[in-house]
């Protein structure tokens, strides 16, 4: 490869100074790295506060406002995010003492509780041990004991409302995902659920007599003819004896004797990839399911004997995720059907025919009418958040308050010296917040892909990079650049896993063949072939891409190609302030990483091989040179020739940021920490207040406020925060 001029540039970070009058942030030190962050009394609940950060323009032109919400609390519930409203709701749940009580399950980040009807949400979280939420049920009669099934932690119970969790597994559900929680209304003590293990699929049915205390299996997949697995068990309520269980490929299985035995009630169905099955309390033998492959719901008027098939006025091949009925519906007979990717239908003739009840393109996970208000209607979905109705489904409102629970996945601020802000979600696409405005926008116009897996600043052009190739903004259009390899998909080994996990998820829903378990395996180990872009810079004309397992690949004529480290995986790439050096980060794949960097000649090794440690990130600054890794925050002098542990922690850190002014202010967020330095790492500090379960992926320094950081977490969105307040 012939010598060429290293042209890259940072982000350019536009001028924040947020006025807060409500934080207060105490701050105390220890003697290598300091603790300092924010901590102040226990509020009430209340929505939270937005304060202004006003951005002074120089020259001629006006100031311009952008308004942000700043962090004001701490633990347990956490600092509060900004950036876009939404994130993947899997589940809801109603208080049935009090209505105006709701439960949600993020698929991330835990769960949240609302007081006030859906308004503002307040995480309850305390002792999840898993946050990725699958399934909630709450008790009939008592408004103190709510179950949350989870995905890999199996059940969790709490006796508090929601303050508190503890592992109900018995000893039997550890590393379940657990789909349903059924409760039986003659006997709450009494619990059923659905689940399976990632590693196989073969579904499980458990029970419980003792309040989750203890498990009995019920019935395996394995002793079906083919292996199968479940998604939903349902009692009917006057006769809790008998059950009714939908399975992916086997269709409906009863049992009347509370699940000593079950089988098969599928006369007339055809698709037997069923998803939600429903009983009607009001009629006897009035059986509903949704079915996945474009039948839409079936229904039988004997208990399952027989069923017919209910489409009228459900569109061609729609997906059905799930079958309900309306509580005050009993006059007009109604049932929910709602689907993936067609929003909300309803029937009140029986399933004689459906009409749209909103939420048109929406994929939605879980839906209710609340107990009380018979107009007023949930609904939790697919990425963008939770929604609700008090007109009858015919107006719908973001339900979201303080629910930012997206996958930032990238942060650019300030684009050619304007105030605005850009962030990336995974599966959203890109949102702005410009000058002067209090709310978030999509900017997606042209962008064929949503899965933006990072934003970049390239000589002052907006770059979205994503599963499918890599675009530019201009004039608010985004335009393609070139298409990446045939099937390549982009995204940080770290994602890639975690997007993984979500794929296999969807799998179950989307997929007609039974490939889900395999999806990790062939993502992250590129079993097809296909490299996942992990990295990227700009080089002279051309645009270079580190992938997993691929090695360096460099985009010349609308065409990739390999050019070093072949069948390695190149996790990082950086380069230093005066654009003459390029650093990577090369990993085999049992993850033994050596750090190489390119003079514009040849690549040279830098000191020793980190043994199975991830490296994530690479900044250079100047001659010093350091790495985001599983074991903390690694440095590189000239000086020494040798790698040193920055500060002396093995937490995982995944992104870097400096300051751009004369100084050397730099900071590092990782696991539920952040790090910061104003002194080249002579001395560190910790920045406290941060839950520690989240992980925060992206980091950028305002261009002309050294102490405002802008953070992008993988489970709870974007946050700011002022180091010195």
């Amino acid at each position: 490869m012939k010598s060429q001029k290293l042209i890259f540039r940072k982000p350019s970070l536009s001028v924040l100074v947020v006025l807060a009058a409500l934080a207060v942030f105490l701050f105390g030190s220890s003697a290598s790295v300091e603790a300092r962050g924010s901590k102040i009394d226990t509020l009430p609940p209340q929505p939270p506060v937005r304060l202004r950060a006003m951005s002074a323009v120089q020259g001629t032109q006006a100031t311009h406002f952008v308004y942000l919400p700043m962090v004001f609390t701490n633990k347990p519930d956490g600092p509060v995010p900004v950036g876009p409203l939404g994130g993947t709701f899997t589940a809801l749940a109603v208080d049935p003492g009090q209505n105006d009580n709701i439960y949600a399950g993020s698929f991330d980040s835990g769960i949240y509780k609302s007081f006030d009807k859906g308004v503002s949400w307040y995480r309850k979280s305390a002792g999840l041990t898993n946050l990725k939420i699958q399934s909630l049920a709450t008790h009939p009669t008592s408004s103190l004991i709510v179950y949350a099934g989870t995905y890999e932690g199996g059940v969790f119970k709490s006796s508090d409302a929601g303050e508190h969790w503890i592992a109900a597994n018995g000893g039997v559900l550890n590393g379940h995902i657990v789909y349903d929680i059924e409760i039986d209304p003659a006997n709450p003590n009494t619990l059923y659920v659905v689940t399976r293990l990632k590693s196989n699929l073969v579904g499980y049915l458990y029970r419980s007599v003792n309040g989750g205390a203890s498990w009995a299996l019920l019935l395996s997949g394995a002793s079906f003819d083919t292996a199968d697995y479940f998604y939903d068990i349902d009692i009917q309520p006057a006769h809790s004896n008998v059950l009714f269980l939908s399975t992916h490929t086997h269709g409906i299985y009863k049992s009347t004797n509370s699940g000593a035995s079950f089988f098969p009630v599928n006369t007339n169905i055809t698709d037997l990839s069923t998803r939600s099955t429903v009983l009607d309390p009001a009629f006897a033998g009035l059986v509903y399911t949704g079915v996945w492959h474009g039948e839409g719901v079936y229904v039988s008027w004997n208990g399952g004997v027989s069923w017919q098939k209910s489409s009228a006025g459900l569109p061609v091949n729609v997906r059905v995720m799930g079958v309900t009925l309306d509580p005050f519906g009993r006059t007009q007979k109604r049932v929910f059907a709602y689907t993936f990717g067609n929003g909300l239908f309803s029937s009140d003739n029986f399933g004689g025919a459906w009409v749209t009840r909103g939420l048109a393109g929406q994929s939605l996970n879980d839906f209710f009418v609340a107990d009380g208000n018979p107009q007023r209607w949930y609904a939790a979905t697919q990425d963008n958040g939770i929604y609700r109705s008090s007109t009858y489904g015919q107006s719908w409102i973001g339900s979201n308050g303080t629910l930012r629970l997206n996958n930032i996945t990238g942060i650019v601020q300030g684009m050619k010296g304007e105030d605005d802000l850009y962030v990336s979600i995974y599966g959203r696409g890109v949102f702005q917040v410009t000058q002067s405005a209090t709310s978030w926008v999509e900017l997606n116009m042209g962008l064929g892909d949503l899965e933006v897996v990072s934003l970049a600043d390239v000589d002052g052009t907006l770059m979205a990079i994503t599963r499918s190739g890599l675009f530019q903004l201009k004039d608010e259009v985004w335009t393609s650049i070139g298409n990446l390899p045939p099937g390549t998909v982009s995204g940080s080994p770290e994602e890639a896993a975690f997007l993984s996990e979500r794929a296999a998820i969807h799998a179950e829903y989307a997929e007609d063949t039974e490939t889900s378990v395999s999806l990790e395996s062939d993502f992250m180990n590129n079993s097809g072939g296909v490299p996942v872009v992990t990295s990227m810079v700009s080089f002279g004309h051309h645009f270079y891409a580190g992938t997993l397992n691929s090695g360096l690949f460099m985009l010349e004529d609308s065409a990739w190609s390999t050019i070093a480290f072949a069948g390695r995986s190149v996790y990082a790439l950086a380069m230093d302030d005066a654009q003459s050096t390029l650093a990577a980060a090369v990993c085999s794949a049992e993850k033994d990483c050596e750090i190489a960097r390119f003079d514009g000649a040849a690549w040279t090794t830098l000191g020793e091989v980190f043994r199975r440690t991830q490296v994530f990130s690479l900044k250079q600054f100047g001659s010093t040179l350091f790495a985001a890794t599983e074991q903390g925050l690694f440095r590189w002098e000239e000086s020494d020739q040798a790698w040193k542990n920055e500060l002396s922690v093995s937490v995982p850190i995944y992104a870097l940021a400096g300051f751009p002014g004369d100084g050397c202010r730099i900071a590092a967020s990782g696991q539920g920490v952040v790090f910061w330095t104003a002194d080249c790492g002579q001395t560190w500090q910790r920045y406290a207040g941060l839950l520690e379960d989240w992980r925060y992926q992206e980091i950028v320094f305002d261009s002309l406020d050294e102490n405002l950081l802008l953070l992008g977490s993988k489970e709870a969105g974007a946050f700011t925060i002022n180091l010195e307040n």
